[in-house]
């Protein structure tokens, strides 16, 4: 067997901490306690796993919350905010978070294309905008339906070359 050739981190078709983004959306107190399909308290442990992992391995993470300057919703769950300490927070008043302008700018502003999403509701968090358009790499994790009955099938969406462009 030859040596294979080492591939650039930045470029290559896998995930690596030089070409993705993890994406952390909406993990506040009132939206991790109406989850329904699985327990709570793995819930937050995954995501504080995945967080320690981006962590770890000094990827870009863009933190995003909905309606906590409005005083509607309290801010990130204390668990990831002792992780994610110097992490800017991108609060938004739109359930999606692709409609919110600097969100989005905050994504492109990684200049990663591999975008590596964790979200609860992912019918509304989740949901693509008009705006997003293929060019590489798109996956999502824990994203079961918020409302589901425990034990029901994830929806686990894991989308081929979409960037974001330009309306």
């Amino acid at each position: 067997m030859g040596n294979q050739p080492v591939r650039d981190p930045a470029t290559d078709h896998l995930l690596t901490p030089q070409n993705s983004t993890l994406i952390i959306i909406d993990y506040q107190p009132v939206q991790v306690t109406s989850v329904a399909s699985m327990d709570r308290r793995a819930l937050v442990t995954n995501i504080v796993s995945v967080a320690k992992l981006a962590a770890l391995f000094e990827i870009p993470v863009v933190l995003s919350t909905v309606n906590v300057k409005s005083g509607k919703n309290a801010p990130t769950i204390h668990q990831l905010q002792e992780i994610l300490k110097s992490v800017e927070t991108f609060d938004r008043t739109t359930i999606n978070a692709w409609e919110d302008e600097q969100f989005l700018n905050a994504v492109k502003k990684t200049g990663r294309k591999k975008l590596i999403m964790t979200a609860l509701w992912t019918e509304a968090c989740l949901a693509r905008r008009k705006s997003l358009k293929e060019a590489t790499h798109f996956g999502a994790t824990e994203p079961r339906r918020a409302h589901a009955p425990m034990g029901a099938t994830r929806t686990i969406e894991i989308y081929d070359r979409i960037w974001l462009t330009e309306d």
